[in-house]
């Protein structure tokens, strides 16, 4: 049974065969696409500096299985994840900034 101190970070190895699966089970660029891919790779890009993420996604990976219009839907679900119930309190401010600035990085490895 595996334990937290066997199991190892997700890996990006079978990525395009997953994102392939999606696109023909629920259409490239649909609403439900995007959705998935929000909740696929919320967890492959740089948020809060703070609790990084232990497999990001590469440059060549991003441009493969990203586009701008998935990171209009990915990027409040990066906000809303790490400190979710939170966000809003002052504390979090800082956090906040430092997740638009890595967001908008993200943006702009997409754009290449």
């Amino acid at each position: 049974m595996p334990t937290l101190s066997n199991v190892l970070p997700h890996g990006h190895t079978n990525l395009k065969e997953v994102i392939e699966g999606l696109h023909r089970q629920w259409g490239k660029g649909t609403s439900a696409n995007r959705i998935l891919n929000a909740v696929i790779f919320h967890q492959s890009l740089q948020t809060v500096i703070d609790w990084p993420n232990p497999v990001l996604l590469s440059d060549e990976e991003i441009r493969a299985f990203l586009t701008l219009e998935d990171m209009n839907v990915l990027t409040p679900l990066l906000i809303a994840d790490p400190d979710s119930w939170n966000v809003f309190d002052e504390p979090c401010f800082a956090y906040l900034d430092g997740l638009r600035a890595n967001i908008a990085e993200t943006y702009k490895r997409l754009r290449g």
